[in-house]
């Protein structure tokens, strides 16, 4: 068997190698990704930002994609359904995080975009809105990692995609954001800008 086909199987087949195969195609693909992101840190000699283990960081990324899977079983990352035609509040008790992100092609800056509002649609003002800067060179591994420590975080977390048509207050937000500066900016109020997208979307709700 070659390399080829060895990689193939344990993404495919992986009961011909382990005993227990459940997820095993996404653990491994993450280590083989990580591996893959080691040689290039030493390659063009541009240390990882995250310096946990291969394993370690692999074992978080699968959980990433255990969540999206089960997220796509439960249907509610399929754009094409009717419970996305329109934002949605969220269920009583509950707050909803919309986020989207933006990238100036000229200097390499991306910003990222949330609005936090509770079960009637207000703006939250206890977990106020930020617009996150990030830097160049700034991983998408270590983004993920951040999102999955608020996810451990002690409260109930439901995580989904839906399409940028009706997450127009967040995009809205993500490029209010200034991209000479990595400061992470909070708004008590919405600023000007978005507040027809607000209510647009308490409209559609």
């Amino acid at each position: 068997m070659d390399l080829q086909q060895w990689l193939t199987m344990n993404l495919t087949n992986p009961s011909r190698f382990v005993r227990k195969s459940q997820d095993w195609n996404l653990l491994f693909g993450a280590i083989v990704w990580n591996l893959w992101l080691y040689q290039n840190s030493i390659v063009f000699d541009n240390p990882l930002e995250d310096s946990r283990s291969v394993l370690i960081r692999s074992q978080n990324l699968q959980r990433v994609m255990q969540a999206a899977k089960e997220a796509r079983s439960r249907g509610v990352s399929d754009e094409g359904t009717a419970d996305f035609a329109t934002w949605k509040l969220p269920p009583e008790g509950w707050f909803k995080v919309n986020t989207d992100g933006a990238r100036n092609s000229s200097n390499g800056m991306a910003c990222c975009g949330s609005v936090i509002r509770d079960d009637e649609g207000r703006w939250s003002v206890d977990a106020v809105l930020a617009v996150n800067k990030c830097r160049k060179g700034f991983t998408r591994m270590s983004i993920l990692n951040q999102v999955l420590d608020l996810i451990d975080k002690a409260w109930e977390v439901q995580v989904c995609r839906i399409p940028r048509r009706i997450n127009r207050a967040a995009d809205g937000m993500a490029k209010v954001a200034r991209f000479d500066s990595l400061e992470c900016d909070g708004f008590e109020v919405p600023p000007p800008v978005i507040v027809d997208l607000l209510r647009l979307d308490a409209l559609d709700a």
